[in-house]
């Protein structure tokens, strides 16, 4: 009897060892299979930029960071998408090409003066150096030099920059190229997308602040889309998200 009590004992120790072997594998197990999920959502989000961060209506954020020094532009800086209600914005410097279609009375460049009362027209003006404002429907106090405008396509430029200037008129269709904005801001509804929509906002009636723009503006149909690159986006606080 006693030995066979000892051989039970025996058995029973073997039994709770491969209990415990059992437990300890299928806790291995299942943190290798949390790393392995890890590992590929890690590898996913890389490979697919766009597939980014997106806070819904309602969710304010920060971006900041990057190296951005006077009008020049470096890798690093933020890349920014966004599509706003308009605002009035003021313009001063230069602008490498401004296309617009417009009801103004009259347009100058040079000496030469165009009288274009009571019809839209199309004007293309070339390496813009002045200042003027505009919002979503006016454009005013327009004022500068360029070497080349287009009026209705007909051609007329200069070897040197000569004056070119509006007092004021609505317009249709505004479009600005390559020019640089010290800052922005307003309180607007829309979508903004940092760095190739890693991070995306929807803005509803919410306070936007882009600091150090340098890209182009297209203004239609109500809408402000801005395309280039910031310093640093400052969208009314309680989300920063750095990317540096």
């Amino acid at each position: 009897m006693v030995k066979r009590s000892l051989g039970g004992q025996e058995s029973g120790k073997g039994y709770f060892d491969s209990d415990k072997s059992d437990k300890v594998a299928k806790r291995g197990f299942f943190l290798f299979f949390l790393f392995f999920i890890g590992l590929v959502f890690f590898l996913f989000y890389y490979a697919f930029p766009g597939m980014g961060i997106d806070i819904g209506n309602g969710v304010i954020g920060k971006v900041v960071g990057s190296n951005f020094i006077g009008n020049s532009t470096h890798s690093n800086d933020i890349k920014v998408n966004a599509n706003l209600n308009p605002s009035k914005i003021s313009i001063s410097g230069k602008v490498d090409k401004i296309e617009l279609i417009a009801n103004v009375d009259k347009f100058k460049f040079g000496n030469q003066d165009f009288n274009l009362k009571d019809r839209k027209t199309s004007i293309v003006i070339d390496n813009f150096d002045g200042k003027f404002s505009f919002d979503g429907i006016n454009i005013t106090d327009f004022k500068g030099k360029a070497n080349k405008v287009y009026v209705d396509g007909l051609p007329v430029s200069s070897s040197k920059p000569l004056e070119v200037s509006f007092n004021s008129g609505s317009y249709n269709y505004l479009k600005l190229t390559n020019f640089y904005l010290s800052s922005l801001s307003y309180v607007t509804s829309g979508r903004v997308a940092f760095n190739d929509d890693r991070v995306v906002i929807n803005l509803v009636k919410e306070d936007i602040s882009l600091v150090g723009f340098k890209g182009n503006l297209e203004s239609r149909s109500n809408k402000f889309i801005l395309i280039g690159n910031v310093k640093k986006s400052n969208v009314a606080g309680s989300l920063d998200v750095s990317l540096s």
